[in-house]
């Protein structure tokens, strides 16, 4: 009789014990999950950096970022970058001598509202990155800039009020067609350049 009573209260120290590890084991992996999947997802910083890199920041920029400052908001916003709320909005290169090429995943930076790159006179390869995520732009100028090859889709541009490629022979192809989706669109010039 004794042992019977025993047997269960035996069966059920270890259920719970085994129980409190698999959940201590499933918060290890959630905990983990999200620490890989925190550190696989660049920060503004590290795509404004990549941006500077990839455009020649070091080499031929007229006024360069502090890339070792991890926040290019504070204590004072970087040269030609607007924050709202400690936030990146804007981004103002204007004849700051860009070099290189434009990368792919200046794109990602979803928090512009604004990105206004005019000028750019000195040896460069640039192309349109990606514009699809940027959902919070509402101005976007890239004139004279000697940008090369077509105009990439437009459609996540949903809030874009401002748009001004002008004065780029090298800009090819036909105007999305998407264009005329967004219905926030005040303003469009593709001047001087081979767009049809």
């Amino acid at each position: 009789e004794q042992q019977r009573r025993r047997y269960p209260r035996a069966c059920l120290g270890y259920s719970m014990a085994t129980m409190m590890m698999m959940a201590c084991h499933t918060v290890m992996l959630v905990l983990f999950g999200c620490l890989t999947l925190s550190s696989a997802t660049p920060s503004t910083h590290d795509l404004l950096v990549e941006f500077y890199d990839s455009t020649d920041g070091p080499g031929s920029w007229n006024n360069k970022w502090p890339v070792a400052n991890p926040d290019p908001c504070s204590p004072l916003p970087w040269y030609g970058i607007t924050c709202t709320g400690g936030v990146v909005t804007g981004v103002y290169l204007n004849n700051n001598r860009l070099g290189g090429t434009l990368p792919a995943s200046f794109g990602n930076i979803t928090s512009l509202e604004s990105i206004q790159i005019r000028e750019i006179f000195n040896a460069h390869d640039f192309s349109i990155f990606p514009l699809d995520n940027l959902v919070n732009l509402k101005v976007l100028i890239l004139s004279v800039t000697g940008l090369k090859g077509t105009i990439p889709p437009l459609h996540g541009l949903v809030n874009l009020q401002y748009l001004d490629l002008g004065g780029n022979q090298e800009l090819v192809g036909s105007i999305p067609s998407s264009l005329s989706t967004l219905i926030n669109l005040e303003h469009v010039s593709t001047m001087e350049s081979d767009l049809s």
